[in-house]
């Protein structure tokens, strides 16, 4: 560990007790996970440089529809750590279940999008889903899933078109 100083600040002369220093080394950890996890999860998908191209097109417009990052690596992560607060009791509401269901959705979209990436994502993927249904319970009505934008409008999707995780919840857990 380096060395700190009385006031708190280290061999940089930062103070390392700021909320803004702790902030900002979060932010650099977590870049650094996600950029070390997204060169892992590339090398072993294999992509070629078509496939690659068509990954970065597709995280580039998911990105300008979201108004925030998305990389298909933060996508894995974010479905993985999902499943361990549903299996440890999902703590948070219905709105945020439903977002954070959105991410199997929007993996599944990446998928169809550039299928390269699809047999490397589903032999991740399998054994979360797998998990997940163990977690959770059918429910007999969708809790998202329903709409589809199509030509920039959104339309009803049928009950037979809706991804199977939309009809599952956590056991013990009141979505309201």
């Amino acid at each position: 560990m380096g060395s700190m100083t009385a006031d708190n600040t280290g061999a940089s002369g930062q103070n390392i007790a700021s909320p803004r220093y702790s902030e900002a080394r979060s932010r650099r950890n977590a870049t650094q996970v996600r950029d070390g996890t997204e060169r892992e999860l590339l090398g072993y998908l294999h992509l070629d440089a078509g496939q690659l191209a068509d990954l970065r097109r597709v995280e580039q417009e998911a990105t300008r529809r979201a108004r925030h990052e998305i990389s298909l690596a933060t996508l894995v992560l974010n479905w993985v750590h999902f499943v361990l607060e549903v299996e440890r009791g999902y703590q948070l509401g219905g709105y945020d279940y439903t977002n954070d269901l959105d991410t199997r959705r929007i993996l599944e979209d990446f998928m169809d999008e550039v299928p390269g990436i699809r047999p490397g994502i589903q032999a991740i993927l399998q054994p979360c889903d797998h998990r997940f249904r163990d977690a959770t319970v059918e429910s007999n009505e969708p809790l998202g899933g329903t709409l589809a934008v199509i030509d920039g409008a959104f339309v009803r999707r049928p009950r037979d078109e809706i991804p199977w995780w939309y009809f599952r919840s956590p056991g013990s857990w009141d979505p309201v």
